[in-house]
């Protein structure tokens, strides 16, 4: 199966769409990117940066890109379009592709204009289906939207974030994010702030609390990152109001990384985690100082909750190969529930094989479950469309025809007319020649 994934930056190692990406590589789906051709520089917090992104945003060069590269992509090698978040995915892009099933996963808040705009909000209803990685969101979106709308949460990219323990913890408590406003209120009250380390982009230009401004670091990105998680005691995780009980991408990536989370407190990630055995919650200022001061004076019990939080990312597979799974599976079955609705709309231009398939309604297929054993070692695990060699373990992904005609030379034992696989596979009448 071949996707074309439209996404709003170079996916660079670390990224959130590049772990996405290469969670439909291992999922066996072959991935064609499209992006803007020059760098957004999102995280580059110099004026002369910010100002660049301005005005390209102001000029929509950004989507200007996108729509260029769109133009040259040959659609028909593309079972659907995945696009992620969509910031820079325009109306016109949306029409240009909309021949083939369009689906978009957005890993902030449509409705909040801090990282949200117009593009995002007016497409989500087109999309054939829109993905959150919020239950809270998800209510809103269900709410408010007439598309179908799924959940699925983020996860931990484990070759970027990988465990590695280290004796030297030369930060006591570090706080790794960029700046909000919610996080400054949290960390001004802190009463080891001269414990504190906070590594993240806006900080020094937008927090003007004087206890809080000597506490400034650099932000830290992939390995970095994971060394400095590695070299702390206590590893704060203040969400976002967009986050709010729910979960960020540091839920998933500090554990990961073999560290010990002191987390705000968030029913979806209680539903994940244990708290006090592989994960800390704080509810309020006051609980999260106590914990800290408990946990400083306590540094063993830190790093054993960090450890058990490792064997949960891990042994649980929160991967982003494991959610694009999630992903694939919701789709095959929301698709294969498409065909039971009474009514269907055909987007113009018409294609006749399409226009086939809703004239003819398909058999409703129903798969066993069990593996079925062929000759030389092979197993056609029909319900999972694969086809495994077991002596050198490969896999094969099949598409859905070919392991709809496969199951049927099985089933027949004997052999098998065109014609029969016309009217059996395809549907048509004995009298169509083709």
């Amino acid at each position: 199966m071949n996707i074309l994934f439209v996404t709003d930056d170079y996916p660079r190692n670390g990224s959130l769409d590049k772990s996405f990406i290469e969670g439909f590589q291992a999922n066996g789906l072959k991935v064609k990117t499209v992006y803007p051709l020059f760098d957004t520089g999102f995280n580059d917090d110099t004026l002369r940066e910010r100002l660049i992104n301005r005005v390209r945003i102001e000029l929509k060069l950004y989507e200007k890109s996108i729509l260029k590269n769109l133009t040259k992509i040959d659609l028909k090698a593309f079972d659907f379009v995945f696009v992620f978040k969509g910031y820079n995915f325009n109306e016109e892009a949306f029409q240009l592709l909309k021949t083939k099933p369009i689906y978009c996963f957005n890993p902030d808040d449509p409705y909040n204009d801090s990282n949200s705009n117009k593009n995002i909000r007016s497409l989500i209803s087109k999309y054939d289906a829109y993905f959150t990685y919020s239950k809270e969101i998800l209510k809103t979106l269900q709410k408010n939207e007439k598309t179908p709308i799924f959940h699925v949460p983020l996860a931990s990219d484990f070759s970027v974030f990988k465990k590695k323990f280290n004796k030297n913890k030369k930060f006591p408590i570090s706080f790794i994010g960029n700046y909000d406003l919610e996080r400054e209120t949290y960390l001004k009250d802190l009463r080891e702030i001269n414990n504190l380390f906070i590594f993240g982009v806006n900080w020094k230009r937008k927090c003007k609390n004087m206890r809080l401004q000597p506490r400034f670091f650099e932000p830290k990105i992939n390995s970095e990152f994971c060394e400095t998680v590695q070299a702390s005691i206590v590893n704060l995780n203040i969400l976002r109001q967009q986050n709010k009980n729910s979960q960020n991408m540091r839920t998933f990536e500090i554990p990961a990384c073999g560290g010990f989370v002191l987390h705000e407190f968030s029913e979806e990630v209680a539903e994940m985690f244990e708290e006090g055995r592989n994960i800390e919650f704080f509810r309020d200022v006051n609980e999260m100082n106590e914990k800290i001061e408990f946990y400083l004076k306590n540094p063993e019990k830190a790093e054993i909750v960090g450890e058990n939080g490792w064997k949960n990312v891990s042994e649980n597979n929160h991967t982003y190969a494991e959610r694009v799974k999630k992903i694939i599976q919701i789709l095959d079955k929301f698709n294969d529930n498409k065909h039971e609705y009474s009514s269907y709309y055909l987007k113009k231009p018409i294609i006749f094989n399409k226009l086939l398939s809703f004239i003819i309604k398909p058999k409703k297929k129903t798969y066993q479950k069990k593996n079925l054993k062929l000759k030389n070692g092979l197993i056609f695990k029909r319900y999972q469309r694969k086809l495994f060699y077991k002596k050198n373990k490969m896999e094969i992904i099949l598409t859905e025809k070919e392991s709809d005609i496969l199951g049927y030379l099985i089933k027949e034992k004997k052999f098998v007319k065109k014609i029969d696989l016309l009217h059996n596979i395809w549907g048509f009448n004995n009298k169509v020649k083709t």
